[in-house]
């Protein structure tokens, strides 16, 4: 699955698609092939509404979680949107700090 853009893709509809193919995916993987997050609080871009960091990160665990009961392995693929988080640390945190402070939303996921 790819660009997903958590929180905008609904559960339900990611848990639809899971379940219409669970034969397939039995016993089988699934790839979240980058944009599993959109990090919209990280955002550049201008915003139109408040979506906190840690709801969107909750999301991702969740879809992890979910997954999982579908398959044995989930692989995690970094998107452009992944990056956000740790580039907006790394721009507001002196570098110190960033250093031992895990900035990767992405290797918490996994």
């Amino acid at each position: 699955m790819s660009d997903l853009h958590l929180p905008f893709s609904g559960p339900d509809r990611i848990r639809n698609i899971l379940e219409a193919w669970k034969n397939e995916l039995k016993d089988g993987t699934i790839v979240l092939n980058g944009d599993i997050m959109d990090n919209y609080a990280a955002s550049f871009f201008a915003k139109f509404k408040t979506i906190p960091l840690v709801e969107e990160y909750l999301s991702a665990t969740a879809l992890v979680k979910l997954c999982l009961r579908y398959v044995d392995n989930v692989y995690l693929v970094r998107g452009n949107h992944e990056k956000r988080v740790g580039r907006m640390l790394h721009e507001k945190l002196p570098n110190d700090v960033c250093t031992i402070l895990e900035t990767d939303l992405m290797v918490r996921l996994s």
